[in-house]
């Protein structure tokens, strides 16, 4: 299984990068993303 990276997006605004990989995922926030939005992360893999 290879890493996914992708985009979250929401409200318009891209909030965080989230890294896929077989032992679970990493998220990146943007400075606004740490502020709104973190259940939306869950969704991308």
């Amino acid at each position: 299984m290879e890493n996914k990276e992708c985009q979250v997006i929401c409200e318009g605004k891209e909030i965080a990068t989230l890294n896929c990989s077989k032992d679970g995922f990493s998220i990146k926030f943007t400075n606004e993303g740490k502020e709104m939005c973190k259940d939306h992360c869950k969704d991308c893999c």
